[in-house]
């Protein structure tokens, strides 16, 4: 068992948590998870940089072939996508989607290693993040399934399902999991599920309003690099809420721990 130390509130030099964790609050969690994203935000703008470079090399793509207006206009009755932009929308979609969830674990990745008083390096955490890439993309996966099958059951079994598997990124990069991240997160989110909901609302209110701004800010400035920004926004949205999620598995674990959970490696 990793001896953890206990923290709660406050963030000291370097982002790190100094005070007693005895509970687990929605508000905490983010407040701490904002002043840990602001101390250190070269490090995760940094991450987000890298994980935009796939939609970045996509579209550098489509606009070397002449396909990016049609790229990125909706289909109409009159002039409805060929297989070509469909294939380039998928892979469009699919290097979003690898380059969010690479940021997003290697955000997880630094804050935990940060809140054990052990901050990694930027260069250190890119490779870790390499390194601990199969974690997250075989948990992403298994996650986006489970999601998506409550999302068509109702949406409430949907959004009870993801509180569920809240920490289940973190679980598999620092405890080596891949199906198992699951359960793990499943256990150590039981009793708090409340406190995510608020959470959730909480990161919602944050993060989607000021990547909408933005948005339509770079759209006034030029929409040849809407494209290009989009893809940013939406990577660094991803580690933002892995920032949070970090936070919450690492005041989780710290509670299991408090109350003798033997699972812990």
């Amino acid at each position: 068992m990793l001896c953890w130390v206990l923290a709660a509130g406050r963030v000291g030099e370097g982002g790190i948590i100094e005070t007693r964790i005895d509970r687990f609050e929605a508000v905490e969690v983010a407040f701490t998870a904002a002043r840990l994203y602001g101390r250190r935000l070269g490090v995760f703008l940094g991450l987000s940089l890298i994980g935009a470079i796939p939609a970045w090399l996509v579209y550098g793509y489509a606009q070397a072939a002449g396909l990016a207006p049609a790229l990125f206009q909706p289909p109409t009755a009159a002039a409805p996508p060929d297989g070509t932009m469909l294939a380039l929308a998928f892979l469009q979609a699919a290097a979003v989607s690898i380059g969010a969830y690479w940021a997003h674990g290697a955000g997880v990745y630094f804050v935990v290693r940060a809140l054990r008083r052990s901050p990694p390096t930027f260069l250190e955490t890119v490779e870790q993040a390499f390194r601990r890439s199969g974690y997250v993309f075989v948990t992403a996966f298994l996650l986006n399934i489970t999601v998506t099958l409550g999302l068509l059951l109702l949406v409430v079994p949907g959004i009870a399902i993801w509180l569920m598997f809240w920490v289940a990124t973190p679980a598999a990069i620092v405890e080596g999991r891949f199906a198992s991240a699951l359960r793990r997160s499943h256990t150590l989110t039981l009793g708090h599920r409340w406190a995510l909901l608020a959470l959730l609302a909480l990161l919602l209110l944050a993060t989607v309003p000021v990547v909408i701004v933005l948005t339509v800010g770079i759209a006034a400035i030029g929409l040849s690099v809407l494209p290009f920004a989009t893809a940013f926004f939406q990577v660094a949205a991803w580690v933002a809420w892995g920032v949070a999620a970090a936070v919450s598995y690492y005041r989780l674990r710290t509670l299991a721990e408090a109350g003798g959970d033997s699972t812990v490696q």
